[in-house]
């Protein structure tokens, strides 16, 4: 037993000897590199596993590449830089070191033998201890994609726009915490529901792309670090799959999703795939043919919703009802009544419904447009959106409730 522990304390300590580096890098390249990496990725303090709490920091022909390996999410970029090395950085200490210079380049420094980095910027220098980097999660095995295609400057953070407030937050739903992807001939499509909502936005690919069975599910944890990360930018999208037995007939194999990666402004965000099947959302969605179309004043809405927050933080019923010229919105809160009137265009009268006003003020957002249609099908039935430019593919469907 002696000879073993000794051996393994020797094979740990020849492989921190492998742990070098020295570099020189611009301080504000290192410093929007880390910012943006660290701010988007997973924030969980893992004192089980420390390396997960890391920036790694490797240097090859001229260029760094700093990332952050978490289980689910992973994040890296590079920038230019002169040196070698690899090396695992905790994270915090390293952002907090780097917010507080302000000389034009920082020195990296740690020799084989010692335990600690040292960071040198200007007047300004650390020690941080350092963790071996070849312990961190990278996903190095990874298959060629199934579909991958390119969406111009700005269209995945118009896509989120519509979806992202709908995903779920329901862990037993598991299967609606993200964004699902579904690929159409030369068609891009996102849906996401929490079961009261529902949003839906698409768009056209500029290069040929081929349909597809498989229904990617994006985490939500993704969707925000790629709003964060991506912005107004070109973005590449690859989906992986890998194979396993079917449930119903272990003999057979069938594709599954795993990862998605979206690359964009020198940005790699490499995400897991939710494992489970996004629910068939057509069968949901109500027909639009024959409707009452309501025009809504979306600023409107969220003055309402403003008011009846002071009332009571968890009544947040509200009845639309038709009124001349427009609708009538009534909430009556322990008694208390609120109202308000909106003018509007509508296309005929229609039967009072209610609605959670604080969905529908989010809801009604979500277009970016100034005016909402709403178009209701009697007090019970889901009540379908759209704005009044709307392109094809692009509504929300909000359930009603009883008032």
């Amino acid at each position: 037993m002696h000879g073993t522990l000794t051996k393994t304390a020797e094979t740990i300590d020849s492989k921190k000897k492998t742990i070098a580096i020295n570099a020189v890098v611009s301080a504000q390249a290192l410093r929007d590199a880390v910012n943006t990496v660290y701010k988007n990725s997973e924030r969980a303090v893992y004192s089980s596993a420390p390396i997960l709490n890391c920036i790694n920091l490797r240097l090859n022909a001229g260029k760094m590449t700093v990332a952050k390996y978490g289980i689910d999410l992973q994040i890296s970029t590079d920038i230019d830089a002169m040196g070698t090395g690899n090396i695992a950085i905790p994270a915090r200490p390293l952002a907090a070191f780097l917010s507080g210079v302000d000389a034009d380049t920082v020195n990296i420094r740690k020799d084989a033998e010692a335990s600690a980095v040292k960071l040198s910027c200007g007047e300004w220098s650390v020690s941080i201890f350092t963790m071996d980097p070849d312990d961190a999660p990278e996903w190095t095995d990874m298959p060629e994609p199934l579909r991958s295609f390119d969406l111009a400057e700005g269209v995945l953070q118009w896509l989120f726009k519509m979806t992202a407030p709908f995903v779920s937050a329901d862990e037993v739903r598991y299967y609606l915490n993200g964004v699902c992807f579904e690929l159409e001939e030369n068609t891009v499509r996102v849906i996401a529901t929490d079961g009261h909502r529902l949003g839906s936005r698409e768009t056209a690919t500029a290069a040929p792309l081929h349909g597809w069975t498989i229904r990617p599910i994006v985490p939500y944890f993704a969707v925000t670090a790629l709003k964060g990360i991506v912005a107004d930018k070109e973005v590449s999208v690859s989906f992986f799959t890998r194979t396993r037995p079917k449930l119903d007939k272990p003999t057979t194999d069938e594709a599954y999703p795993t990862h998605a990666i979206f690359t964009a402004g020198g940005f790699m965000v490499a995400t897991k795939l939710i494992d489970g099947t996004f629910p068939d959302w057509r069968r949901v969605v109500p027909s639009d043919v024959g409707r009452v179309s309501i025009d809504i004043d979306v600023k409107k809405v969220g003055q309402f919703a403003k008011i009846t927050s002071g009332f009571s933080s968890t009544s947040r019923a509200v009845s639309i009802s038709p009124a001349e010229d427009g609708i009538r919105l009534e909430s009556k809160i322990d008694a208390q009544d609120i109202s308000g009137f909106v003018a509007g265009n509508r296309s005929g009268n229609f039967e009072k419904f209610g609605v959670n006003v604080q969905y529908l003020k989010e809801l009604s957002a979500s277009f970016g447009s100034k005016i909402v249609k709403a178009m209701p099908n009697g007090a019970g039935d889901p009540i379908i959106f759209t704005a009044p430019d709307s392109p094809k593919g692009e509504f929300a469907v909000l359930m009603p409730m009883r008032v």
